[in-house]
């Protein structure tokens, strides 16, 4: 299957945070090696569809992008061994942010595929934390 609706598994996790997989329905689009994910994603689970951030990865073996819009919304672009600067926009005003990629895999087969980041956030020239993301995802049927 080249592009459908999936079962999306969402790891993202800091040096000093437990490990959690949350899955969410969304779409996936794999082509010519580069993958699209989206999905609408709650900051909290008590969040409703309203208070969700919609959320656009495109991916390729070594350089990824991450679109989140609505309330907390940002644009990160992920390229090994490059600093990248973003902001974050919040309800409560904009964070600048800059990202230090370390590595990004792409892995696709029939039965889904597996995007992982590995990274370096700095918030407002704060101390950088290292973070990871894991998106996995598996097709659902028609």
């Amino acid at each position: 299957m080249n592009e459908g609706k999936a079962l999306i598994g969402v790891l993202s996790c800091g040096e000093h945070e437990e490990e959690r997989t949350v899955w969410i329905p969304g779409t996936v689009r794999v082509r010519d090696g580069q993958v699209r994910l989206n999905y609408a994603e709650r900051i909290t689970e008590e969040m409703d569809e309203e208070g969700a951030t919609d959320v656009v990865l495109h991916a390729r073996e070594g350089l990824a992008m991450m679109k989140r819009s609505g309330a907390y919304a940002t644009t990160m672009s992920f390229c090994p061994h490059e600093r990248r600067d973003s902001v974050y926009r919040t309800p409560y005003g904009d964070l600048s942010a800059a990202i230090d990629t370390e590595s990004v895999h792409v892995y696709v087969s029939d039965e889904g595929g597996k995007v992982e980041i590995s990274y370096a956030i700095s918030i407002q020239n704060g101390e950088a934390s290292d973070r990871r993301i894991q998106l996995d995802w598996r097709w659902q049927s028609a």
